[in-house]
């Protein structure tokens, strides 16, 4: 398998522009990320029951889609943690790889904490 290309989980499709402007580097994608999206346990907010439904996006189009119904705005424009996409450690994960990827980062990465910016190192190639 090679790393470097989206899959069609980590594919954002028609939304891929908007990783365009993006910081070029694990911490700033890591940054973004978590500005995306909310835990919907660890975010301590009581999210109503459609609100819930974004945990089963599973895919980068259909998570950001979600985002894109609430905002039109650059993804690193602040969100309320309120107003961010609900999802779990999958989503976290699988955008900041789709980001590394569409970046064209090859380097050392982490996985991004979804609610502090501590992150468990890996080597990508």
């Amino acid at each position: 398998m090679d790393y470097t290309r989206q899959t069609r989980f980590s594919d954002p499709r028609q939304h891929a522009a908007l990783f365009d402007p993006l910081p070029a580097d694990p911490d700033g994608i890591g940054a973004v990320v978590r500005n995306l999206a909310v835990h919907y346990r660890a975010s301590g907010i009581d999210f109503p029951p459609d609100r819930l439904t974004e945990i089963d996006s599973r895919w980068v189009d259909r998570i950001l889609g979600a985002d894109r119904k609430r905002f039109a705005t650059p993804l690193a424009e602040p969100r309320p943690p309120e107003q961010r996409v609900v999802g779990c450690c999958r989503d976290f994960a699988l955008l900041t790889v789709a980001a590394l990827r569409h970046k064209g980062c090859r380097r050392e990465a982490g996985s991004a904490s979804p609610t502090t910016s501590s992150r468990a190192t890996t080597w990508t190639t």
